[in-house]
């Protein structure tokens, strides 16, 4: 699904900017670095864990350090907190009937053994039209060496089998071995439900074009869900058979649609200083 409570960040390393340098979409290593930091899902994560740290963060605790003003709740790093997590930079959320925006400054946390971000720009997220919320990301993640420009949308299924992701944009990496230069990067309907398959999407593609080439990856896990986060994998239409780890993100148990709604809620009363939105 969507957004779920565990969520293991997409991998990947990337290209200079002033530099670009060609990918080599056969070479499994690059094409899984382009899947797993250029899908729609990917690129909305940040959107959603920015949500989720302005509904969740303790407003008595030392850090970070959260202040409501104008509807708007802000968190300020610069410490550790008593879980040992380390928070630097600022994230922003404002909620208008309209839409939540997401404002990054230089945004990290760092847990134990994982580190997420460092994120400086915005995006944000429509109110739902229906079962459609649409959402757009322009952002630059030290962390991943990339900066990111990107519109999309994010749809509940009716059907109840999950939630779909669909977008484009242009994605540029600026340091690393793998995954290098500026791609245009789509995706198509690509299905997520972590209580259907934990390890990969359900269906959908998605499709990176660079210097004439084109990669493809075709998401199947609602036929084979396998640990190894596996997905079909095309360049030029020739088909180059099963790739691996490409999981971005790994979600576990129940949430979705529903689950970033009750965010939302959150950071809502959040924002009106307790009071129902």
């Amino acid at each position: 699904m969507v957004v779920l409570p565990l969520l293991v960040a997409c991998k990947g390393v990337g290209v200079n900017i002033d530099r670009p340098v060609a990918s080599d979409f056969t070479d499994p290593d690059v094409a899984a670095s382009w899947a797993n930091i250029g899908s729609a899902f990917a690129v909305f994560l940040p959107l959603y864990e920015g949500i989720q740290d302005a509904a969740s963060a303790d407003p008595d605790a030392a850090c970070p350090q959260v202040s409501v003003e104008g509807g708007q709740v802000t968190l300020v790093g610069g410490c550790t907190d008593a879980d040992g997590v380390a928070w630097e930079g600022s994230v922003s959320v404002e909620t208008t009937p309209e839409r939540t925006t997401v404002t990054w400054d230089a945004f990290s946390r760092t847990d134990p053994g994982e580190t997420r971000g460092a994120i400086t720009g915005s995006g944000w997220l429509t109110e739902p039209d229906g079962t459609v919320r649409d959402y757009e990301a322009a952002y630059t993640d030290a962390h991943r060496e990339m900066e990111v420009d990107y519109t999309g949308t994010l749809s509940s299924r009716p059907d109840g089998v999950g939630d779909s992701f669909s977008g484009s944009g242009h994605i540029v990496r600026i340091g690393g071995a793998a995954g290098r230069g500026s791609v245009e990067a789509s995706t198509v309907e690509q299905l997520r439900n972590g209580s259907i398959c934990e390890h990969e999407s359900l269906s959908g593609r998605s499709s990176f074009v660079q210097d004439g080439r084109t990669l493809e990856v075709v998401y199947d896990g609602a036929n084979d869900c396998d640990p190894e986060s596996t997905v079909r994998w095309f360049v030029d239409g020739e088909d180059l058979g099963e790739l691996e780890g490409v999981s971005c993100a790994t979600a576990r148990g129940p949430g979705g649609w529903a689950l970033l709604l009750g965010l939302l809620t959150a950071v809502r009363r959040r924002a009106s200083g307790g009071r129902e939105p």
